[in-house]
């Protein structure tokens, strides 16, 4: 579709209109947070930052002393939060559609 095209160019007399939106990611990441989880799409250049924000704003974490980790044998911690979830698919398993991590209070 023309991105120029207005709805009312393609029918002026229509009261309602059906879309259809199509995720184009390309992986899920699943983040838990103590007893909840939220399951994001996300595709290889979304970064860690992003998916820390996400379980925060969501759960309404206030605590600032939070950490994103990395479920796999070694439960890493993500320091670095503009890594790529394309480095982060490289740290767990290959052929996995899903990442799991966590979001942590910090150990102080």
């Amino acid at each position: 579709m023309d991105a120029t095209l207005s709805l009312e160019q393609i029918d002026d007399d229509a009261k309602e209109f059906i879309f259809q939106l199509v995720c184009t990611a390309r992986m899920n990441c699943l983040i838990r947070y103590e007893m909840k989880s939220i399951k994001l799409p996300c595709h290889l250049d979304t970064t860690a930052l992003q998916l820390y924000q996400q379980p925060l704003e969501k759960f309404h974490i206030k605590d600032t002393q939070t950490e994103l980790v990395i479920m796999d044998k070694d439960q890493t911690e993500l320091s670095d939060l503009n890594t790529r979830v394309e480095d982060i698919y490289s740290l767990v398993s290959e052929g996995s559609e899903e990442i799991q991590l966590e979001t942590r209070r910090k150990e102080i």
